[in-house]
């Protein structure tokens, strides 16, 4: 049961990650990724009860989200960094500020799932994860509205750094839900072998 649902959060959560838009469409859109997580949390609800947060945050995530099936992100926010205030830099914003919510929900019911299963090993791991990458997303938004004050050849070095590092955090997120799906089925959930 643990794999089922662990494996629906993770591939909602490369959904919601990755954005690949054919002509003016997402061909990965995010309600799908939200819906998945939903799905995921639903699964275990009866078993850990503290996924309620998730179930709930996914389910309005995937209906406010449908929007985002239609604009480019990249797009928006960089009408937002150049200092455009728009009717979708401001959604998303607010799409944002609601995903951190989720993630943050994730974490909280995943430690509760770790501690649950006696996982030591996987409860400092899951704090560690949350704790950067938490920073890492509410530093994004932080960051967001004194972006557009910046000449774009000083903040070029800094975007890339950051999307590098992003990225890497990200793969270990998801590399982390890869971890969960092994609990449930007396597969060693252990960071020496993958």
């Amino acid at each position: 049961m643990m794999r089922e649902a662990f494996s629906k959060v993770f591939w909602g959560y490369l959904f919601i990650l990755i954005e690949i838009h054919f002509l003016v469409i997402d061909v990965l859109p995010e309600p799908l990724g939200y819906y998945l997580i939903y799905a995921g949390a639903t699964a275990l609800i009866e078993t850990y009860p503290s996924g309620q947060k998730v179930r709930n945050s996914a389910l309005g995530l995937t209906f406010f989200s449908i929007p985002a099936v239609f604009i480019e992100q990249q797009a928006s926010q960089v009408s937002s960094i150049s200092g455009v205030i728009s009717g979708w830099g401001v959604y998303d914003v607010i799409l944002s500020i609601l995903h951190i919510m989720l993630i943050y929900y994730l974490f909280q019911w995943m430690k509760t799932i770790v501690r649950d299963k006696g996982k030591t090993e996987m409860i400092g791991r899951t704090i560690n994860m949350e704790r950067i990458i938490l920073f890492m997303l509410v530093g994004i938004e932080v960051v967001r509205p004194f972006a557009m004050n910046v000449s774009s050849e000083t903040f070029t070095l800094p975007v890339v750094v950051a999307i590098i590092v992003s990225i890497i955090i990200q793969i270990s997120f998801l590399a982390l839900l890869r971890r969960f799906m092994k609990l449930d089925d007396g597969g060693d959930a252990s960071y020496s072998s993958d």
